[in-house]
């Protein structure tokens, strides 16, 4: 017998990893989660639309709101205090929420109520794009280096960023740029390959 083969049988006998902690305080499946601000951030979003920002040292939610009213689709951070959902209500939105602000938001857990109103994040950018598959965005930033001069802007001193989405044709896809909210490309369906 091989050694490989031996470290297979030997890894098919061990038991399922355990988890040391369980965060429990969505009320409907987890669709999409994120570690954000240097792994001391986890962002968790669901099928009803509700994001919560955890902390991971106390285990604890820090910010909780509802931020589509679909299932939520993707999450990522853009800089130091930017957020984007992705939901399926056909829209990607970029949420400010500064760490020095995360003590003013609600941190009832959707579990326990998904009646009340919650303060929302500044929202920053909205972004109208298909929600097509299921398929969430992709992003790349922008060189902050490339723009000439001093940076004007938060955004100009981080960099722009491009956001890849399934377009609004079959197997297109649209790239948007922000901060500018534009179409930067579109990307046709290849007519060799079906997607």
């Amino acid at each position: 017998m091989s050694p490989d083969a031996h470290l297979q049988i030997q890894a098919s006998t061990l038991p399922p990893a355990q988890p040391t902690y369980v965060l429990r305080g969505h009320g409907a499946q987890i669709h999409a989660v994120s570690f954000l601000r240097h792994n001391t951030r986890l962002l968790t979003g669901d099928a009803e639309g509700w994001v919560v920002l955890w902390s991971v040292a106390l285990k604890r939610a820090v910010a909780v709101w509802r931020a589509h009213q679909g299932s939520i689709l993707g999450l990522q951070s853009w800089g130091v205090d930017r957020i984007m959902t992705h939901g399926r209500d056909n829209k990607i939105n970029v949420w400010q929420l500064p760490p020095v602000d995360e003590a003013c938001f609600s941190t009832v857990l959707p579990i326990d109520d998904t009646t009340s109103h919650r303060k929302q994040p500044w929202l920053l950018h909205c972004l109208n794009v298909n929600a097509l598959n299921f398929c969430s965005f992709a992003t790349c930033t922008t060189d902050p280096d490339a723009t000439k001069g001093a940076p004007s802007s938060t955004d100009e001193a981080e960099g722009a960023i491009l956001i890849a989405v399934p377009g609004t044709q079959d197997a297109q896809i649209d790239i948007f740029s922000l901060p500018s909210e534009q179409i930067a490309f579109r990307i046709p369906a290849l007519a060799s390959t079906k997607t």
